[in-house]
This record gives structure tokens, C-alpha cells and sequence, in this order.
């Protein structure tokens, strides 16, 4: 039901579900920004994929949004669940007079904080130094990583878990985590 979109007073366009990548970079390349109003979420991907394409983001000062916006630098993070303040993000960010280096800055954000390349080497990282203090061994494998018991009577090392991790979350969760189970 989209009938509060009648008591706005600028254009609002409903663009559906969109399921080409292509087609979803070229509308967020036509925005000025995107508004993520949620009150929970953990690291939503519509703000990744945003800030992949260099679009700021307006969003509450809650969950994962923290992770992703920059404040005033990549996008406005406002009060939580403070609609004046969002408001006033809105505006901050169609204010902008170099639009384009607030552009820049998202998208630079994007690649330094949650490139693959990046996400990986943490994960490995993390799994490196969790096993480091458990008699496990590890070896990288196309499809995750596998770990392997050290003391295995009969000389055969049979793999106790794969992991594949596709997550951005922060390393001490992940530690917490693996050491938990």
C-alpha cells in the first residue's frame, strides 16, 4: 500500500524487486543517496551494494549501519529512531555541494572496509589465530576451510568441520563463536 507516498511532495518511483545486478547499480548510481530505516538489522546488504556504487547512506545510528557509514563522511547516521533527525540527514545529504566527494568517499569505504579480498584475509586471520590455541590444523580449500584433529590415533587426519563464512561481522563475534562451539 503506497498511499502515503500521496502526501509527499516530490516524485517517489517504486522500482519493484529488481533482479538484475546491472540494472540495480544503474539505479543506484542515479540516486543521490539511500535511506535504510531500520531499526534492527545487522549489515544490510542494500547499504553494502550502495556504498559499493558510491551512494551515501542515511540511516538510524543502530546495528550494522555503524559498520558500514562513516558519519557526515560516507552517509548521516542519526539519532535511533529519531525521524526529525533522519529528516535532517535527508537533507544534509541533497544539500551537499560536492555531491561528488561524498561519493568517493562511500564508495572508497566500501572497497577498504568490505572488498572480498578484505573479508577474506579477516576470516583467515580470525580462524588462523582461534586454531592457533586448540590442536587443530587447517588447510584452505576452494569451497572454505576444513579442520583437522592433531590427535587422531590412527595417523589419519579427518576433517571436524568445513566452514564457509559469508558474513561481515566483527572479528570478536567470530572468535566468540568458533570458541563457543
Amino acid at each position: 500500500n503506497y498511499n502515503i507516498f500521496k502526501k509527499i511532495s516530490f516524485p517517489v518511483h517504486n522500482m519493484g524487486y529488481i533482479k538484475n545486478d546491472k540494472k540495480l547499480s544503474a539505479i543506484y548510481n542515479a540516486a543521490d543517496g539511500i535511506v535504510i530505516p531500520s531499526r534492527q538489522d545487522n549489515l544490510p546488504n542494500n547499504g553494502l551494494e550502495a556504498h559499493s556504487c558510491g551512494l551515501p547512506i542515511i540511516a538510524f545510528k543502530t546495528g550494522g549501519l555503524v559498520d558500514i557509514v562513516e558519519h557526515n563522511k560516507t552517509g548521516y547516521l542519526a539519532k535511533p529512531f529519531n525521524c526529525e533527525d533522519l529528516a535532517k540527514g535527508i537533507k544534509w545529504v541533497l544539500e551537499r555541494k560536492n555531491k561528488k566527494f561524498l561519493n568517493k568517499k562511500a564508495r572508497a569505504r566500501a572497497v577498504e572496509k568490505f572488498s572480498e579480498q578484505i573479508v577474506v584475509k579477516q576470516y583467515q586471520s580470525i580462524y588462523k589465530k582461534v586454531l592457533n590455541n586448540r590442536s587443530f590444523k587447517w588447510k584452505k580449500k576452494k569451497s572454505g576451510l576444513e579442520f583437522f584433529s592433531n590427535s587422531n590415533k590412527k595417523g589419519i587426519n579427518k576433517p571436524l568441520v568445513t566452514i564457509v563464512t559469508v558474513v561481515f561481522n566483527g572479528e570478536q563475534y567470530i572468535e566468540e563463536t568458533i570458541l563457543s562451539v
